[in-house]
């Protein structure tokens, strides 16, 4: 989340009238990634975004959004996916139950210097 947060609100000044801002990572599922990562929440936060800026925001194949930067538009979130019923965060799908092994945590801690 902090990638998208940093991303929409530097770049979105810099994107002239009419311009698009663009961006992937765009999953209903914020665990699209192992648990060396951190949840990606590209979907919400870029759809509240668009809502806080009164932009209209289309969700694309290929995990990918687009906002139009536009006066007077209005928010909108289009879905030409499907895929987004509810994206309110308790909806969204929840990692994996299962607690990692302890060789899988002792391998990401030794990917990452912690252990030998």
């Amino acid at each position: 989340m902090r990638g998208i947060t940093i991303d929409l609100i530097k770049v979105f000044s810099k994107i002239k009238k009419g311009g698009l801002v663009c961006g992937d990572d765009f999953s209903p599922d914020p665990w699209q990634h192992d648990i060396r990562y951190e949840p990606t929440l590209v979907c919400p936060f870029s759809i509240y975004f668009a809502e806080a800026m009164d932009l209209p925001i289309v969700a694309l194949p290929f995990s990918q959004f687009v906002i139009q930067k536009r006066e007077n538009a209005g928010f909108s979130f289009i879905d030409r996916t499907g895929k987004y019923h509810d994206i309110s965060l308790n909806k969204l799908p929840r990692q994996a139950e299962e607690k990692p092994s302890k060789s899988k945590v002792r391998s990401v801690l030794e990917k990452i210097g912690l252990v030998k």
